[in-house]
């Protein structure tokens, strides 16, 4: 299992919450224990986006994330990371969530990670962090720190990336 992420559920609530201020339909799930979890979030989001036009979406997603050999994943809560092949079963790879960006490309899509912490590396590099992304044609996509590098859970309520955010 991997450590608890001190702020990640309090992000989550607290981005939700800002967002339904703002007058944004919020779907949130906190805590996704199980890459089923994460896939069926990202589906409702595909469900809600792909036939609007001129419409904003924002995904938020505050928790475990790494790559390996150029590959960003999600991380569940409940994933127990023994072994390079355990991110494809158990985690949810970055080129999901790229796909449903691109099918929604007639809106704006806005993605916003607040992820990446110092976890299991699995290559002799000790790559840490994600790797450099692309963003699809439409899509914004905003990283709690910079491609190779690990991000701050800070020493407030919210991490520092969302305790930052939340501000604008």
């Amino acid at each position: 299992m991997l450590p608890p992420l001190r702020n990640a559920v309090n992000d989550a609530k607290a981005m939700a919450a800002a967002l339904q201020t703002k007058g944004f339909s919020v779907d949130a799930i906190y805590n996704p224990k199980t890459k089923n979890d994460l896939r069926e979030a990202i589906t409702r989001y595909y469900t809600a986006m792909k036939d609007q036009v001129d419409a904003v979406g924002i995904i938020f997603y505050a928790g475990h994330g790494m790559q390996l050999d150029g590959n960003n994943y999600l991380i569940p809560t409940s994933a127990s990371l023994q072994m390079p092949g355990d991110l494809d079963d158990q985690c949810v790879k970055m080129n999901t969530v790229m796909s449903v960006l691109k099918s929604s490309s007639a809106s704006l899509n806005i993605l916003l990670l607040d992820a990446c912490r110092t976890l299991p590396s699995f290559s002799r590099d000790g790559e840490q962090g994600w790797s450099k992304v692309e963003a699809p044609r439409g899509s914004i996509i905003v990283f709690a720190t910079e491609a190779g590098k690990t991000a701050s859970d800070g020493t407030g309520k919210n991490g520092l990336f969302t305790s930052n955010l939340l501000k604008v």
